[in-house]
This record gives C-alpha cells, structure tokens and sequence, in this order.
C-alpha cells in the first residue's frame, strides 16, 4: 500500500458569522469534493466561554490547485 503525503488547511471563522461561511464552504464542496478532498471536519465549540468555528480540509493530491484556487477566489480568507 502507497501512503500519500497529506496536506491539512485549518480556518478559524467567527462564530457569530458562521451563517456568512456556508457559500464558501459550498465552493470548496463544488470545486474539490469530488476526489480531491480527502476529508472536511467542522468543529463547533458551542461553550459560551470560548465560541469557536473551525474548518480542517484534508487533501492527498491537488493541495497546490487548491492553493492557486484559493488566491484567485478567496484571497482575504485566512489559514492557520
């Protein structure tokens, strides 16, 4: 068995405009959820101590589509 490296992209939104993310979140799914992405977890933090919204993409191949496809599309997101 071939192991593939794997590249992860982690983004931080806020979590009181999170509803603002879902077309964004649709983009990726349209453009890269076929074979490219490997894995998408959300991670909601609903403690009213420390609210989060987190984003994990996880590609095995076609990272650097996704990079080249994020600067033209998507240049003030932000990853972590």
């Amino acid at each position: 068995m071939i192991h593939m490296p794997t590249k992860s992209y982690l983004f931080n939104f806020s979590y009181a405009r999170r509803t603002e993310e879902i077309p964004f979140i649709t983009d990726i799914l349209n453009h890269f959820g076929n074979e490219d992405l490997t894995g998408i977890t959300m991670f909601i933090n609903n403690n009213p101590y420390h609210l989060e919204f987190l984003l994990l993409l996880i590609f095995e191949k076609k990272d650097i589509d996704f990079d080249k496809w994020m600067v033209t599309h998507y240049p003030n997101k932000k990853i972590d």
